[in-house]
């Protein structure tokens, strides 16, 4: 079996395992001995890539440098570079795949390798979003909503559309990192045979909602921005005196008017263990830890079919539509009501 990682990947290498007899192509490894003489400002990034195994694309880790010098905090220029650099390595890598009979390669990555590949089983890691539909989603919500500027931030090149599309005709396996991404899969036309669902177990904690009588507090899951709901969000805490929101601002948090709202309150280390439901009202296919986290710490989980990433629709406390409308409301008040009727029960 022959991995492909082009760059380090938790999800990759809990996905493939251990098991003997791979060979890792990494194009960005250096020597362990490395770390040690980073400079502190480069650490992480080179603690990161100091690893034993795998073959390494020499120079490789000069382009990643460089393009983050070029890319600095824009979040547009990091993500075309990334798929430059995946796109670059992933050439280095069709040479190097000999006749291996699995070959694995990630989203955005694999084109190049698979059609190499000719007589190997051909797995493929989805590990980017799906692309076209993220654009169709972001496109949407910014007609929605045109005073939310970062729905209208960055689009991927159509050639980084095109790759993922091909990709998923030359793959004999699919390898998805949610139950939403599967079945916009099979309405493509991708068989259930060939899609997997990859597990993500998230962290637990041990809940100690705050002690507030009369008050419901819930967490935005991920960044308090238009992509994860926070217009839904805000239209069902204004009508709603008993809810406390905790959301994390910072570059692409909006609208404004809901960050300053008196019932909202910056979230911190503890929130998670502190609220009494996460909300992931997603509008765009998302991965956000506090859902995972609040799957498997037993906390009310209310999302959207997009925003639940690896944790079971039927698990939730409540699924929302889309679009959302009402619902998101809805689910809040059953929530509230139901958490009347537990303090009633003990008071």
């Amino acid at each position: 079996m022959i991995v492909f990682e082009p760059e380090p990947s938790e999800l990759i290498r809990a996905a493939v395992g251990t098991a003997r007899g791979q060979t890792w192509l990494r194009p960005w490894r250096l020597p362990q001995a490395s770390e040690k003489l980073a400079p502190a400002t480069l650490r992480r990034f080179v603690g990161l890539r100091a690893q034993e195994q795998g073959l390494a694309l020499p120079g490789f880790t000069a382009a990643e440098l460089a393009a983050r010098a070029w890319a600095g905090s824009r979040s547009d220029r990091q993500l075309h570079s990334k798929f430059q650099l995946r796109t670059l390595a992933s050439r280095w890598a069709a040479r190097k795949l000999g006749g291996a009979s699995v070959v694995v390669a990630p989203s955005n990555a694999a084109r190049a390798i698979f059609a190499q590949a000719h007589n190997a089983r051909k797995v493929l890691i989805f590990d980017m979003p799906h692309l076209r539909g993220l654009h169709e989603d972001l496109d949407r919500e910014r007609d929605r909503f045109p005073d939310c500027r970062f729905l209208a931030r960055y689009r991927a090149p159509e050639w980084a559309i095109v790759d993922q599309e091909v990709e998923l005709l030359l793959a004999d396996e699919v390898w998805v990192r949610g139950f939403y991404l599967r079945d916009r899969l099979r309405l493509q036309g991708v068989a259930d045979e060939r899609l997997r669902v990859l597990p993500w177990p998230g962290q637990v904690i041990e809940a100690r909602p705050i002690e507030s009588p009369g008050l419901l507090h819930v967490l935005l899951a991920g960044l308090a921005a238009a992509r994860n709901g926070s217009n839904e969000l805000y239209k069902a805490l204004q009508a709603r005196p008993w809810l406390r929101v905790h959301v994390r601002g910072g570059l692409g948090a909006e609208p404004a008017a809901f960050l300053q709202h008196p019932q909202v309150q910056a979230a911190c280390a503890t929130s998670l263990a502190s609220v009494h439901a996460v909300v992931a009202p997603s509008l765009c296919e998302a991965y956000l830890a506090d859902v995972s986290s609040a799957a498997a710490s037993g906390l009310a989980l209310i999302a959207t079919h997009r925003g639940a990433g690896s944790v079971a629709p039927e698990t939730l406390f409540r699924l929302l539509p889309t679009p959302i409308g009402d619902a998101l409301g809805e689910a809040l008040d059953a929530l509230y009501a139901q958490r009347c009727q537990v303090q009633a029960a003990y008071s």
